[in-house]
């Protein structure tokens, strides 16, 4: 019985560095698919806030053209 036993110990530490490395390659993965989408995000919501202050300047400028 105790053979048998330290068999399936056995196999499960040696079957547990395998899982250990795809966990964390899965993690890694997860990880640089949301650093990527981020990424693409901020990039997008920058461009639309340095349209929007480009536009509020534009119309900063023609409001005292039109004023003068």
């Amino acid at each position: 019985m105790a053979a048998k036993e330290q068999l399936k110990t056995g196999r499960i530490f040696y079957a547990s560095p395998w899982i250990f490395a795809a966990a964390c390659a899965l993690l890694t993965l997860i990880i640089g698919v949301f650093a990527a989408n981020n990424y693409q995000r901020e990039k997008k919501l920058m461009s639309q806030a340095l349209f929007q202050e480009g536009r509020a300047v534009l119309n900063l400028v023609s409001a005292g053209a039109r004023a003068a």
